[in-house]
């Protein structure tokens, strides 16, 4: 269970090993339930408050996921032979 709110202030703290590290303020702008069976997950949207004074540190944090994300992609289609491109 969810004890979040919506307008609750919030200080997160983004982690990537190797690549950024920092703390940004924020607020959480809604929240959603997703029902898997007898799970609920939540799904939390945050408005950053601070965000122009971090921008270069999320624009880098964006496409270090990015670039993993498409590493891993890479890795998937030659082990495999899954193109993700043809879907």
């Amino acid at each position: 269970k969810s004890t979040l709110k919506v307008g609750e202030a919030l200080l997160l703290e983004f982690q990537v090993p190797k690549v950024t590290n920092f703390l940004i303020n924020g607020s959480i702008a809604h929240i959603t339930k997703l029902r898997s069976g007898a799970e609920t997950q939540h799904i939390v949207g945050v408005k950053f408050t601070n965000s122009m004074r971090y921008q270069r540190e999320i624009e880098h944090l964006v496409a270090a996921v990015i670039e993993a994300h498409t590493r891993e992609r890479e890795n998937i289609a030659s082990e495999y032979g899954i193109f993700f491109d043809d879907w």
